[in-house]
């Protein structure tokens, strides 16, 4: 469980991008996206039409309802921004196991997988 001073700190866009492709990686319905992101019908109307002119979410079309779906490049996307919050989180000094190791050499860090 996050501590209290991480639960109220605000998400900045990239990470609230971030949580929505990851909820779409395997098509989801508008609904479970909004519930996993904690966003509400407005956020993610504003949200999803950017990734969606982005190229960054495709919509594929079931029976009666709208599947959202991660594209190639949003699934990139992803990769790198998960990769950059290792990194930052690593400098940070907040150790998480799941992250790779990052050596630092000289002004510059390396993901060493």
């Amino acid at each position: 469980m996050k501590n209290n001073e991480e639960s109220k700190r605000r998400r900045d866009r990239l990470e609230i991008i971030a949580e929505i492709l990851d909820a779409a990686a395997k098509g989801s319905v508008k609904t479970r996206i909004m519930y996993r992101t904690n966003l509400n019908f407005s956020q993610f109307g504003q949200q999803i039409a950017t990734l969606l002119e982005a190229g960054l979410v495709e919509i594929l079309n079931s029976e009666r309802r709208k599947i959202y779906k991660t594209t190639e490049k949003g699934n990139l996307l992803l990769q790198r921004l998960k990769e950059a919050s290792w990194i930052f989180d690593e400098m940070g000094g907040r150790e998480n196991l799941n992250t790779p190791i990052i050596k630092k050499q000289s002004n510059a860090y390396f993901i060493k997988r």
